[in-house]
């Protein structure tokens, strides 16, 4: 049997065998491997498209006017309750002059018919001496006498009260964008791009405006007491009527005493509306914030509920999310956890606290095409405090397997 004798294969053949061959296979195997790690570290799809929608109120004035001073800029920092703008206060400080007018015109009525109900009192005591009458008549016409000084006291009085608080009113007008004004100038020079010297002098008008109205308000109260008391020696003077003789009714007012009565009420209602108009004037912001948008400027008239600025919050509490009506219909949303995602740091777990009724159309930024509005039901998910995604921020949302 002839031997058999082996051919010598070529490196290159045998190198080109290796490479078509197992080599494929082995390359194949690699990448296989590889794309499962790579599956297995990277985060899970996120399927839902969410934002966080900013928190936005609109300044708006409640009441017709011009608009007298804007106190802040866009994009500047305010604080709740903080002085933004104020409508001119001229108007309603003529129709102050006007009430304080009135006010003084009802104190000289008062007097003059002071002094005529004075003369015919002291004439009916006259002619009740000249005759004969009882100690009961006698008491009874002396306390009448009381209750209708004590009575004038308390008007005057009233319109003592009325004409401070007019007083008190019309300075504060001022005090008030006063006070925004040094409080801006403050901030202003605090941060270098102010005046110290005009912090300054705003700062001695705001301390001399602010000690006048103190001293304007210790006399309304003082007066307030006064008035108290007044009132308690009337009550006082009317409850001993019936004690002298029974049967007797008490002492009729006379008709020039009640017309003034109802004129100072009448007043005291006119000067508590003008109070509120005051309050008016001032246009405040309703929250912590940035203004974001001034819609007016200075000068310009103004209708009821004219929008002057918009105010946007730092932060926002909740965030929403939108996925298909099918999901929530196959269901129950409510209290599910949702994984919300900004990039690949920044993520936060939550439960969705309320859905809407109805399928809403997504924000702009949310479409996938410009021109193709998309719809989706609007899960409102809280974020906590603090926040984690800035206000109108675009976030992706997963929402996580239930629990049960």
């Amino acid at each position: 049997m002839a031997a058999v004798t082996k051919v010598p294969i070529p490196f290159d053949q045998r190198w080109t065998s290796f490479v078509r061959g197992p080599l494929v296979g082995l390359v194949w195997v690699a990448s296989a491997a590889l794309c499962v790690a790579l599956l297995r570290d990277r985060p899970v799809a996120l399927e839902h498209r969410a934002w966080v929608p900013p928190v936005e109120y609109e300044v708006s004035t409640p009441s017709s006017g011009i608009l007298g001073a804007v106190l802040v800029q866009a994009f500047q920092e305010v604080r709740k309750g903080e002085l933004v703008a104020q409508l001119d206060p001229r108007p309603l400080e003529a129709r102050l002059a006007t009430a304080n007018a009135e006010v003084l015109s009802l104190r000289a009525q008062i007097a003059d018919t002071r002094e005529l109900a004075e003369a015919e009192y002291l004439q009916a005591q006259s002619l009740a001496n000249q005759e004969a009458t009882s100690d009961g008549d006698s008491s009874r016409m002396r306390m009448e006498g009381d209750l209708l000084r004590s009575s004038f006291d308390e008007s005057d009085l009233r319109l003592g009260v009325l004409e401070l608080e007019v007083l008190l009113a019309s300075d504060q007008v001022g005090t008030d964008l006063l006070r925004a004004r040094h409080t801006r100038a403050v901030k202003l020079a605090a941060d270098g791009t102010g005046w110290e010297a005009e912090a300054a002098d705003l700062e001695l008008e705001l301390r001399q405006a602010e000690e006048q109205n103190r001293g304007v308000a210790d006399r309304l109260a003082g007066q307030r007491e006064e008035l108290l008391q007044a009132r308690d020696r009337t009550a006082e003077i009317r409850k001993g009527f019936p004690v002298l003789t029974e049967g007797v009714d008490l002492p009729r007012i006379p008709a020039a005493t009640r017309a003034l009565e109802a004129a100072i009420r009448v007043q005291e209602l006119a000067i508590a509306g003008l109070e509120l108009e005051r309050e008016a004037l001032n246009l405040q912001s309703p929250i912590d914030g940035q203004v974001s948008v001034l819609y007016v400027g200075e000068g310009q008239s103004l209708m009821a509920g004219r929008a002057v600025m918009l105010v946007t919050a730092n932060v926002a509490r909740e965030a929403v999310v939108f996925v298909d009506p099918e999901l929530a219909g196959a269901e129950s949303l409510i209290g599910r956890g949702v994984e919300l995602r900004a990039g690949e740091r920044r993520s936060l777990e939550t439960r969705v606290a309320s859905l809407s009724p109805k399928a809403e159309l997504l924000p702009e930024r949310l479409w996938s095409h410009p021109a193709a509005p998309a719809y989706g039901l609007a899960l409102r998910v809280p974020m906590g405090d603090p926040a984690v995604f800035m206000p109108g921020e675009v976030l992706r949302a997963r929402i996580l397997p239930s629990e049960k």
